[in-house]
């Protein structure tokens, strides 16, 4: 599942939880440091979402397979 909604990923996912407890898609998103008070509570929302599910955040450039997941600290 690839999402490209500048800023509103957690938005898009909060709204598919259904799918995402049943299915467990593979999501790509991208990322980037808050510009604001409202983007960092989004971050840290979308981070909370992904984590209380069991999903892992990895970046792509990274050896997923060996490597754990981005902590909260290493998300926001």
């Amino acid at each position: 599942m690839k999402i490209d909604v500048e800023g509103a990923e957690y938005l898009v996912l909060q709204g598919c939880e259904n799918l995402l407890t049943q299915s467990r898609p593979l999501i790509m998103f991208e990322s980037g440091p808050p510009s604001n008070e409202d983007e960092n509570s989004n971050l840290l929302g979308l981070y909370n979402l992904l984590d209380t599910r069991q999903y892992m955040i990895i970046v792509p450039c990274r050896l997923a397979h060996n490597a754990p997941g981005l902590s909260q600290e290493g998300f926001l």
